[in-house]
């Protein structure tokens, strides 16, 4: 289908569906509450695209930035004060909480947030250790290339000589 074809047939290919009817879709998912957690360009982004979404609602962003506020609703709340962001989750029924920045993530937001029975998006604060910890992300990325040298060692050399026993054979 051409564009002109698809314009004239009334499909908008660069919308989701429920947004080209101005409703939702039977059977679609109710809007959720999102939080974004953090004050950057990386959150403003997040922010800015899930405002897009027909399953987002309405988009916090803790504690923002003014970039945020023209898509989101800026939240005046720390992004290390846990305690507080899980409250306001609570209170405003989020549905998807966004964490962000390195810091709260290697502090264990998501694992607290987890605990308090909210779906996060981000990883747990042991993940997060290999972006919080440069020293424990080369440490472990050392171990693997050890683990995967042996291997290599192991299981390529032996293919490799009877490659060259076999090409001697052939070429002389």
């Amino acid at each position: 289908m051409t564009d002109s074809q698809a314009a004239s047939s009334g499909n908008d290919f660069s919308r989701p569906a429920s947004k080209q009817s101005g409703g939702a879709q039977a059977g679609a998912a109710t809007p959720i509450n999102v939080l974004v957690v953090g004050s950057g360009g990386r959150e403003h982004a997040l922010a800015w695209k899930i405002s897009q979404s027909p399953r987002a609602a309405e988009v916090f962003v803790a504690p923002g930035n003014a970039g945020t506020a023209v898509d989101a609703t800026n939240v005046d709340i720390a992004q290390d004060d846990h305690k507080a962001l899980i409250r306001f989750a609570h209170d405003q029924q989020v549905g998807l909480v966004v964490v962000g920045p390195e810091a709260p993530l290697a502090a264990g937001l998501v694992d607290e947030m987890q605990e308090a029975g909210l779906r996060v998006f981000g990883p747990t604060k042991a993940a997060a250790e290999l972006e919080g910890s440069k020293v424990f992300c080369k440490n472990l990325l050392f171990l693997d290339v050890q683990t995967s040298l042996q291997h290599h060692k192991q299981h390529t050399m032996p293919m490799l000589k009877l490659w060259k026993k076999e090409m001697f054979h052939l070429w002389g």
